[in-house]
């Protein structure tokens, strides 16, 4: 509070600001991040805030401040924290290293809201008084000042960091004895002579970059669990096994199909020998188009008898159909068409063959942002007596891209080389029927063995 000697006002000491924004103009811009130091008059931290703000808008550049829209998206607005920011600045010097820049966006936000209505602020720049009280400096940035002040920087970016960095800055010059220049004695004076609004103030809502932190893994682990379902339908759709019941003309195409579409690519070559398999199959171009449009049913069937399409299943629906030119305009129906036989109750022709099966000793680099987890990799993998190869240089058998189009380079990579490529659908469902071939063995050999054992004790089993 202000402190009253005799009939003159007292300036109580320093409020520490510091700001993170969307952008660099006040005008267009908004504070995304602010943190205030309440200081004595010697420099001592006694009060601290800090809060991210929801700037109702673009959280603008996150390489800058580190924060996506979704981290402020439940964090209070300007106006909500304006009446406590009041009361933080009510008759004291505000600080800032770069005034200029920080004082002046919030400024700005008191002028954009209007209330309270707060006199021009009084400020003192630690970064200008620098070359005054620090001129050992190499540079008058915060991190320099600090390091020449030999006080205490937090890492990272945040508002938080730049505030108590601030504030030990000040307290370094005030113990230097800045306190005593005219200019710091008059910025007291006026600053304490100021006519500030008297309403009391209430401790806001606030949101801080651990609350963001803790909403995000949140979010990121939603993320995670909805990924990883959307990408098991073809794990899931045991339904849907060999080639079979179309007729041995197609389903030999449909077989040839399905294994040049493991990756989601069809190179020119195999669009080619796709071409003269029909030919020399019998089927005609239109009896082709029609088979190409059955696999896509078949699909989408996969997906739909999994669980809804997801916005993952969706994309990979449209990559596949794009690859065999098909339109999207297309796509409703042949998706209506695989609900509808998944709703009468069976899979129709079964024509998902998956390509080749996997077998075990292979070593598999996998490449994107795959849904699946490392933990899930690492146990399942072992279970079927695979490796994970660690990058390019490793013996690598089968690349696994979450992605072909964002993979583009590393499948080519592959290509170039003979090493198969499996898109993370296709591989999670081979990967779980030779989890299930080497479980079926393992379970035979048990019995196998038990029965030899039975066998081996004299006089039988006994009862």
């Amino acid at each position: 509070m202000t402190v009253r000697i005799g009939d003159r006002l007292e300036c109580p000491g320093y409020s520490v600001v510091a700001v993170e924004t969307t952008g660099l103009s006040p005008h267009r811009h908004r504070i995304i991040e602010i943190a205030v130091a309440q200081c004595d008059l010697a420099g001592n931290v006694t009060e601290f805030f800090t809060t991210l703000l929801d700037p109702q808008g673009p959280a603008g550049d996150v390489q800058t401040h580190g924060l996506f829209d979704d981290d402020v998206a439940d964090a209070p607005t300007y106006p909500e924290i304006a009446p406590w920011l009041a009361h933080l600045l009510r008759q004291r010097v505000v600080v800032a290293h770069n005034a200029r820049f920080d004082i002046g966006f919030v400024e700005r936000e008191f002028q954009r809201r209007g209330r309270p209505t707060v006199p021009p602020l009084t400020t003192l720049c630690t970064m200008r008084e620098a070359p005054h009280h620090l001129p050992e400096a190499p540079r008058f940035t915060l991190l320099a000042c600090c390091e020449a002040a030999d006080v205490a920087v937090e890492s990272g970016t945040g508002a938080a960091a730049k505030a108590r960095g601030t504030a030990r800055l000040l307290a370094h010059y005030l113990a230097r004895g800045a306190g005593e220049d005219r200019h710091w004695q008059q910025a007291r004076t006026v600053a304490a002579s100021l006519n500030w609004p008297r309403r009391s103030a209430d401790l806001p809502r606030v949101f801080t970059r651990d609350d963001a932190h803790v909403a995000r893994r949140a979010r990121e682990e939603a993320e995670q669990v909805r990924r990883r379902d959307a990408v098991s339908y073809l794990e899931k759709a045991r339904a849907y096994g060999p080639p079979i019941g179309v007729g041995e003309g197609p389903d030999s195409y449909l077989a040839v199909l399905d294994a040049a579409l493991e990756d989601r690519v069809i190179t020119p070559q195999e669009a080619v020998d796709l071409a003269e398999l029909a030919v020399s199959l019998g089927i005609s171009e239109e009896q082709r188009k029609d088979l190409d449009r059955l696999y896509v049913t078949a699909l989408a069937a996969s997906m739909v008898a999994a669980g809804p399409i997801d916005r993952e299943e969706r994309a990979d629906l449209t990559r596949v159909a794009a690859q065999l030119g098909i339109p999207r305009t297309a796509l409703d129906d042949l998706a209506r068409m695989a609900r509808s036989t998944v709703e009468q109750g069976h899979g129709g022709p079964r024509i998902l063959a998956r390509g080749r099966p996997l077998e075990s000793g292979l070593h598999v680099l996998f490449h994107g942002y795959l849904a699946v987890t490392r933990d899930e990799l690492e146990r399942r993998m072992a279970r079927a007596d695979l490796s994970i190869a660690t990058g390019i240089h490793d013996r690598v058998d089968v690349l696994v891209v979450a992605d072909p189009d964002e993979s583009a380079d590393r499948t080519y990579w592959a290509r170039q080389r003979g090493i198969r490529v499996l898109i993370e659908p296709v591989f999670l469902a081979l990967l779980a029927d030779l989890e299930r071939g080497r479980s079926t063995a393992a379970d035979a050999a048990s019995q196998v063995a038990a029965a030899s054992l039975a066998h081996a004790v004299p006089g039988g089993s006994r009862g």
